[in-house]
């Protein structure tokens, strides 16, 4: 009965964090329910507490909180933004600064500060945000391995290591596959997003509209309403620039 009570206790959980109570009591009463029902032991309930890669993302995260609530990182990452001319350089601009910032925080807490400021940013220079935060996450992911301590993940296979008596990584020993793999992941960006979302880079709205309208059916009703669908894919699809 155990795991069916555990998976019935974590389909609330996650009923309730939808309908947004807070994500700190509620999963603490979820823990301590568990506990109750004889499910988990206390010790393994609350051994995260105790854990060296729980302590150091917590402590990650505040950093990063306070470093946004200063307002610096907007202010410095405005700078290098300016207002580019085209598709990429404006991944240039956005991805270098970031990549070089992630290697001091965790990309969890990077990403969370980027995220407003490359959506006002995106409106201001004309293309979809779409365009900018999926290639973001995909960098920060790969470019966090860079330190140790930049990603969650390093710091669990660090603990992992210690936990089973092997020699722990060095701060930045595997730095030079990070970079490479980060430099080929920018590089990627900047040659297959076009090729790949050209929807997103179409100066012509109107006649990327007629066009699919013009392939969705006929004259009939169906016809137009396979153009109505057509019309209200590509506004969807195209994200913020048709309105920019």
């Amino acid at each position: 009965w155990q795991p069916y009570l555990t998976i019935w206790v974590t389909v609330i959980v996650l009923r309730l964090l939808v309908c947004g109570w807070a994500a700190d009591v509620t999963l603490i009463f979820a823990t301590l329910f568990l506990c109750l029902a004889k499910v988990l032991e206390l010790k393994d309930a609350w051994a995260g507490f105790s854990n060296d890669v729980v302590l150091s993302v917590a402590v990650l995260g505040v950093v990063a909180q306070g470093v946004e609530q200063a307002g610096a990182v907007e202010k410095i990452f405005l700078l290098f933004l300016g207002r580019p001319k085209g598709f990429r350089e404006a991944s240039l601009r956005l991805l270098v600064p970031a990549i070089i910032l992630n290697v001091g925080i965790s990309n969890t807490a990077n990403m969370s500060i980027l995220m407003p400021i490359i959506e006002k940013w995106a409106v201001d220079i004309g293309f979809s945000k779409n365009l900018f935060l999926m290639p973001l996450s995909f960098a920060l992911l790969i470019s966090g391995t860079v330190a140790i301590f930049a990603t969650s993940s390093n710091l669990l296979a660090q603990g992992l290591m210690i936990e089973h008596g092997q020699k722990p990584f060095g701060t930045f020993e595997i730095a030079p596959v990070a970079i490479a793999a980060t430099a080929v992941t920018v590089l990627g960006v900047l040659v297959l997003m076009e090729p790949l979302f050209p929807y997103f880079f179409r100066e012509d709205e109107d006649e990327l509209l007629s066009e699919l309208a013009d392939t969705a059916g006929g004259g009939s009703r169906t016809g137009a309403l396979s153009k109505l669908s057509a019309t209200a894919k590509v506004i969807s699809l195209a994200g913020g620039k048709g309105s920019a």
